[in-house]
């Protein structure tokens, strides 16, 4: 199969090659896509935990402020305000860690699973995602700016077929089905 000007576009945004365009079509991951799955969520992961290492910061600076002018017999207020910051700390810590695990399953499956039909890409807080099939499928981080663009310069009916991690439903290629 001749690769087309549009999926050169799609393999700069999607960043593979046509080995991976292939070894996709037959239902495995490449080393380098198991390799940029990890690289997405670590990343991921950091612009997670910078996020919530500044909220925690804010919080225990909001904490030393209140302890300074209350009186010592508050320290139930005090007791709450610290445990409203852990728990919402462990839950952001925790959805991290089963992404992180989703991804490592996925990887170790060393399979993709197929969606085909007209593609929609939004970004939501950061995360970009794509709709194909009434399958709702993550792109990562900011990925999605640049595949709207080039969404927006092909006729609405295009077809695409889109390969993912079952899992984690990452998007590892996106290619035009020529009609």
């Amino acid at each position: 199969m001749k690769t087309s000007e549009a999926d050169v576009e799609l393999m700069r945004i999607f960043n593979f090659t046509a080995a991976d365009l292939e070894a996709n079509r037959v239902g495995h991951i490449t080393e380098q896509q198991s390799s940029r799955l990890h690289k997405l969520i670590n990343n991921e992961i950091l612009f997670n935990s910078i996020f919530i290492g500044a909220l925690l910061i804010i919080a225990w600076f909001i904490v030393i402020k209140i302890m300074s002018v209350v009186p010592p017999n508050y320290d139930k207020l005090i007791m709450i305000i610290m445990v409203m910051g852990v728990i919402p700390t462990l839950l952001s810590v925790s959805y991290l860690a089963y992404k992180k695990i989703q991804i490592i399953t996925d990887i170790k499956n060393e399979h993709v699973d197929v969606a085909q039909g007209i593609a929609k890409s939004w970004t939501v807080k950061n995360y970009s995602y794509v709709a194909v099939s009434d399958k709702k499928l993550d792109l990562g981080l900011n990925l999605n700016r640049q595949l709207e663009v080039y969404l927006w310069t092909l006729p609405k009916e295009t077809q695409f077929r889109v390969y993912y991690v079952s899992k984690s439903k990452k998007v590892v290629v996106m290619e035009i089905i020529n009609s």
